[in-house]
């Protein structure tokens, strides 16, 4: 027996869509891209910047993809800020859930978990 609908005609096929431009891991809940201007100070300008939220392995972090002249991503995924797993007496876990580039370069992403804001300022 087989349930309404589901008689084994094709109800959706794939070939007529467009394939993805990357897949990214289950449970990382993406709540901001970012795709900070050109400049000379900012070690994140060409990139484009995901906050994924999320208390899962993969999640509670700032990712980036370099963007080429289209500004599509390319090339692996590289994670700007991880490792925010709760240490009992030296920090909370982080859970970011925004972010933003200042004119001097420094990245400010808020925290929503424990209420706080972390700046990450480039090397100079």
């Amino acid at each position: 027996m087989v349930a309404k609908g589901y008689e084994g005609r094709v109800r959706c096929e794939a070939a007529p869509y467009k394939a993805p431009a990357m897949a990214w891991p289950a449970h990382v809940a993406p709540l901001q891209l970012l795709a900070p201007p050109a400049s000379p100070t900012s070690p994140w300008a060409g990139k484009l910047l995901a906050v994924w939220h999320g208390y899962r392995a993969e999640g509670h972090r700032i990712v980036a993809w370099r963007l080429d002249a289209q500004g599509q991503p390319q090339g692996p995924r590289e994670d700007l800020l991880n490792g925010w797993d709760e240490q009992p007496g030296l920090r909370p876990r982080g859970t970011p859930a925004g972010a933003t580039v200042d004119s001097q370069g420094r990245l400010w992403v808020v925290e929503d978990r424990n209420r706080t804001v972390l700046v990450v300022a480039p090397e100079n």
